[in-house]
């Protein structure tokens, strides 16, 4: 269990995660299509990854899951509490893609 993580440490985890989640895109290039489009899109691959019942939102078990992999150790119910209401803006207890590109844009 991770006891000394803050929200910022994790965010950083994501810094990453399309190119290590979705390493196959390489096919995508700077001359292929705008640089915008080619992040969307691994966001959205991303995304897909992450919502393993594939309903169109993470919720908290998955987002879980989620920084588990990334981290490769669990993180408390707090700190995995914590990030997730940063990226659930409309609070329904659910991440829909909008809310994931939106975090991910910030980053």
């Amino acid at each position: 269990v991770i006891t000394e993580l803050c929200a910022e440490e994790v965010e950083l985890c994501f810094k990453d995660v399309p190119r290590t989640i979705v390493p196959q895109l390489k096919f995508l290039s700077a001359s292929d299509a705008p640089a915008v489009k080619i992040r969307k899109h691994k966001w959205k691959v991303a995304f897909d990854e992450y919502d393993r019942n594939r309903d169109g939102c993470i919720d908290k078990d998955e987002f879980s899951c989620v920084i588990e992999k990334i981290l490769g150790k669990k993180a408390s119910k707090t700190q995995i509490d914590r990030i997730f209401e940063k990226i659930d803006l409309d609070n329904n207890s659910f991440i829909e893609y909008d809310e994931f590109a939106h975090f991910m844009e910030k980053r």
